[in-house]
């Protein structure tokens, strides 16, 4: 073969190779927009998901504090009843002590004359 045959031969494979070449950067390329495309979609719910989460645990502590200051309220209010209790008992006997020492007055003044 001449030397114009072979280079022209060299040619086409070189032009066939980058051919295949670019063809599979073709590829290459719309399979790696692909994957971003599909990357971007799951990075989306991921989103989406942990925002329903952090509802969700945001309703369950605004839940929990409602639940914790009706207790706290329940508690306060058992405590007043129980101070209430107990006043009302040191007052009774305060009372009772008042009227015995009332009673031994008027036996000490009875007992006088």
């Amino acid at each position: 073969l001449s030397e114009a045959a072979t280079a022209s031969a060299d040619n086409a494979q070189l032009e066939l190779a980058e051919g295949k070449h670019e063809a599979q950067l073709a590829t290459v390329r719309e399979e790696h927009e692909t994957a971003m495309v599909d990357r971007e979609r799951q990075v989306a719910q991921f989103g989406a998901q942990v925002r329903e989460l952090e509802a969700a645990l945001a309703a369950a502590a605004a839940n929990h504090a409602r639940e914790l200051k009706a207790l706290r309220a329940e508690q306060a209010a058992e405590a007043k009843g129980l101070a209430g209790q107990k006043l009302a008992a040191a007052v009774a006997a305060h009372r009772a002590e008042l009227a015995k020492a009332e009673e031994e007055r008027r036996a000490e003044g009875q007992g006088v004359r």
